[in-house]
């Protein structure tokens, strides 16, 4: 299982875009065919957010990194139906959205696998371990957290200047959404934040800790959908920087798949998965915040921001109002 997170503050085209990898074969994680739904868990009354809007920014997320907005990928991410079953975040043969609200963990009745406080967002990624095998590292399952329980308040930034009295403590849920779905197709931080083991960038080249980026790429990679931080009011995540564009096609090309069958079918019905062959892996992935959020955001007062990148709209009747 392969667990990502997003971490608060950030700020044009990422350099390189980097995969996650197993963790002793290092081999990059993968979906064998990236046509997938995701359930959506209806979020709990007063998280800041209704069905339609939590629906509408979610949407916005998945199109962000599928067909037909990224013409050369294969990848296709759907919404399913609405859930009110189970809230775990477990290898249930579904892949999920949740506003966590209660107990920050991904099983929030047994108080188990519980995530760092500071984290805005979380996926779990349930891959195959098999070394030696083709099929290690393929993913199998991945579901997405978001952080109601703690400080983080959430809501639809609008587009334009905003008020900073009504908005200055939301975290904006389509940006958040799109850098996860980042984590779900199985990409990872384009820095390392503190603790996170060494990875290499799709150029073999070793990734930069986000607290010591070099210069002339610093704006570049604080910029991109998957820097692992964000801030309220930030709606930039929306968008993705020309090389994660770069990272659909070449991680999932068009041509590998029938996806116009997908489309044009309008499915959105999730089978259950198969009973792995082997052993499972699992990784999670983090935003993070707070004071390493400040940090950054003092740190890039003192230079202009270079952002040329627009937010992808949400649809008029998803805002809040």
């Amino acid at each position: 299982m392969v667990l990502a997170c997003l971490v608060l503050v950030r700020s044009t085209p990422a350099a390189a875009y980097v995969r996650a990898r197993t963790e002793k074969t290092f081999l990059p994680l993968f979906w064998t065919d990236p046509r997938k739904a995701l359930e959506i868990a209806l979020p709990p009354a007063g998280v800041g957010v209704t069905d339609a809007e939590l629906r509408g920014a979610a949407q916005a997320a998945v199109s962000s990194w599928s067909y037909p907005r990224i013409a050369c990928t294969g990848i296709s991410l759907r919404l399913g139906g609405e859930s009110m079953d189970s809230q775990v975040a477990g290898r249930d043969g579904k892949n999920r959205i949740i506003m966590r609200v209660g107990h920050w963990c991904r099983d929030p009745v047994a108080l188990k696998f519980c995530h760092d406080e500071a984290a805005v967002a979380v996926t779990t990624l349930f891959s195959r371990r098999q070394p030696l095998s083709p099929k290690d590292g393929e993913i199998l399952e991945a579901d997405i957290e978001l952080n109601a329980v703690d400080q983080f308040e959430w809501g639809i930034i609008p587009e334009g200047p905003i008020s900073g009295r009504d908005f200055a403590n939301i975290y904006d849920v389509a940006s958040v959404l799109t850098h996860e779905m980042g984590h779900f197709i199985g990409l990872d931080h384009n820095c390392l934040p503190p603790k996170a083991d060494p990875l290499v960038d799709d150029q073999d080249r070793p990734v930069p800790s986000c607290f010591d980026l070099p210069s002339d790429k610093q704006a570049s990679i604080e910029d991109a959908t998957m820097y692992p931080f964000t801030d309220t009011t930030d709606v930039r995540l929306r968008s993705l920087s020309p090389d994660e564009t770069r990272a659909a096609c070449e991680m999932y090309p068009i041509d590998s798949l029938p996806v116009y069958e997908w489309i044009g079918a309008g499915g959105c019905s999730h089978a259950p998965l198969a009973k792995p062959d082997g052993p499972l892996r699992v990784v999670a992935a983090t935003i993070l915040m707070a004071v390493l959020g400040l940090f950054l955001r003092m740190r890039r007062r003192t230079r202009p921001s270079q952002s040329t990148r627009n937010p992808a709209p949400i649809p008029r009747n998803q805002r809040l109002s």
